[in-house]
């Protein structure tokens, strides 16, 4: 700036030379931290369950309805923009459609047998007074996103984590590194991530600290 105002001749910096910096993955959860997570929304429902409270056990299997779908890499204004007829499931198979996913665009979402059970126990109690959407909040308005990160916000710590690091984005990151690492192609996820840049999708193929972690410890001097 000062050599371009004209306050000095050149510029004293230029031949400094920035250090450069190593590319980082987005973060995401390990195996155990989705488990973790997924055992602590299924204990709730039990427990309310046990103590007679079935409109905490209600709102219990609600939210672990809406953890799995964010496990499937949904974003969480798509979760809450849901209607009750984007939600497809059968004995075998289940999907979710995004009518408007960011940039307006469309797809549709395959969810698994663990995912399709979770939703399937949410519509089982769900009173049909709640308006169109698939998840509401108290007074029947839609499911703001705010209110699913409080839920994560409470359930991170009796997985035993740190609620910074569990958020609805890093529930999307994991679902896109998870197919990366079972040798999905950089097209399939992107199609299901809703990503219309193939770039976008290759972040989950930058390992973390913890993949690279894991490569050397694969190496052995010792029989």
């Amino acid at each position: 700036w000062a050599t371009e105002v004209g306050l000095i001749a050149a510029n004293p910096a230029t031949s400094i030379k920035m250090v450069e910096q190593t590319e980082q993955g987005p973060r995401w959860l390990g195996r155990e931290q989705t488990y973790a997570l997924i055992r602590e929304a299924e204990a709730a429902i039990q427990l309310a369950a046990a103590k007679g409270l079935k409109p905490t056990a209600d709102l219990a299997k609600r939210n672990a309805a809406i953890l799995s779908l964010l496990l499937h890499g949904l974003r969480v204004s798509e979760v809450c923009g849901l209607r009750l007829e984007d939600v497809t499931i059968r004995e075998r198979s289940g999907k979710v459609i995004i009518h408007a996913g960011k940039g307006n665009t469309y797809r549709e979402v395959p969810i698994n047998r663990d995912a399709r059970l979770a939703i399937s126990e949410w519509l089982k109690v769900r009173p049909e007074d709640k308006g169109p959407h698939l998840f509401t909040g108290r007074r029947h308005h839609q499911l703001r996103p705010r209110a699913v990160q409080r839920f994560l916000d409470k359930l991170a710590p009796r997985a035993g984590l740190d609620p910074a690091e569990v958020t609805p984005h890093v529930c999307r990151h994991t679902f896109g590194k998870n197919l990366v690492d079972l040798g999905e192609s950089l097209d399939r996820v992107a199609k299901l991530m809703g990503h219309k840049d193939l770039s976008t999708t290759a972040i989950y193929t930058t390992p973390s600290r913890a993949d690279l972690a894991a490569a050397v410890e694969k190496l052995t001097w010792q029989d």
